[in-house]
């Protein structure tokens, strides 16, 4: 039974990378682009929290790698990133 649960991680560790795979790199989404100024809310929190930081890529899929101003907290980190990357839905320009 435990080696079955571990295929199926596996497995889906593998599917989420190679979605990450077949998104490549923009110029733009949704207006939002390469060094704009961003603020992203972990809505998981609560309350809620706010994160300012900076794009450093964008990727079709509408998720990008931030440079965040400050660290996140390790419960941030888990909620808001997606192998590494964030989702713009939760992101407004600043």
């Amino acid at each position: 039974m435990n080696q079955a649960i571990a295929i199926s991680h596996s497995a889906a560790q593998t599917a989420a990378i190679l979605a990450s795979q077949t998104a490549h790199m923009v110029e733009e989404l949704h207006g939002f682009k390469k060094g704009d100024r961003i603020a992203v809310t972990d809505v998981f929190a609560s309350p809620p929290q706010v994160y300012c930081g900076e794009l450093a890529e964008v990727f079709s899929d509408g998720l990008a790698y931030v440079i965040f101003d400050h660290a996140l907290t390790p419960a941030a980190d888990h909620n808001m990133k997606t192998n590494g990357r964030v989702n713009l839905h939760w992101a407004v320009r600043v």
